[in-house]
């Protein structure tokens, strides 16, 4: 990202990001060409260029974008230190449906970054990503301790991973149609799983995690 383009009204940022991250989600990386994301932003090449050195740099500032609203957007939005643990996470994936609405592209890059054809973005940004989700996650669970709601020696690290694992996959069900499949492959039923089934699920999950 140039110094350029953070001259630009916040509102013309996001746009540019949010549009340029339609249209990758839609045609993978290395599909989509600039001129397809130009076309889309409306905006010339040319002065693309001037906002970033190449492909690879607005990519990285879409990422980063993304991260940004994650912890905004999602995090900070639909968690309060008032609620259970339980409750917190219960939010989180009503959250995630109201997030993925608004920013499903960005949900959707996530997921794609998980491919080996990503691996040097996943470099990038999947330390980021783990980082602020190791750090969320552990203090839902180290706030609920200390209120006294679930056993002080269960081990934090182990609770908080597995419940970012159950909130991730549920978030990739959510634009996937392999994750979605796989989320019900698990329970054998005789329809299909509606959002409100996978989160009573994930919460009855993460309510056994914490007896």
């Amino acid at each position: 990202m140039l110094d350029t383009f953070k001259k630009l009204p916040k509102s013309r940022q996001e746009a540019i990001l949010d549009t340029a991250a339609e249209v990758i989600a839609a045609n993978g990386y290395h599909n989509a060409s600039i001129a397809d994301i130009c076309q889309q932003v409306d905006i010339s090449n040319g002065a693309l260029y001037k906002y970033f050195k190449n492909k690879e740099s607005l990519f990285r500032a879409i990422l980063d974008h993304g991260l940004y609203l994650m912890v905004n957007e999602l995090y900070k939005k639909y968690v309060s230190p008032a609620d259970t643990l339980v409750d917190s996470v219960r939010n989180l994936l009503t959250g995630l449906i109201q997030f993925t609405r608004g920013y499903r592209q960005y949900v959707c890059l996530y997921v794609d970054i998980g491919s080996c054809s990503m691996n040097s973005y996943a470099t990038y940004i999947s330390e980021r990503i783990k980082r602020e989700g190791r750090d969320f996650f552990i203090g839902l669970v180290e706030q609920s301790k200390r209120k006294g709601e679930i056993d002080p020696n269960i081990d934090s690290d182990l609770l908080a991973h597995g419940i970012d694992s159950l909130i991730t996959l549920f978030a990739y069900s959510l634009v996937s149609e392999h994750h979605g499949r796989r989320f019900a492959g698990f329970f054998k039923t005789d329809r299909d799983l509606t959002d409100a089934d996978k989160i009573d699920i994930v919460v009855r999950s993460v309510q056994m995690m914490v007896r």
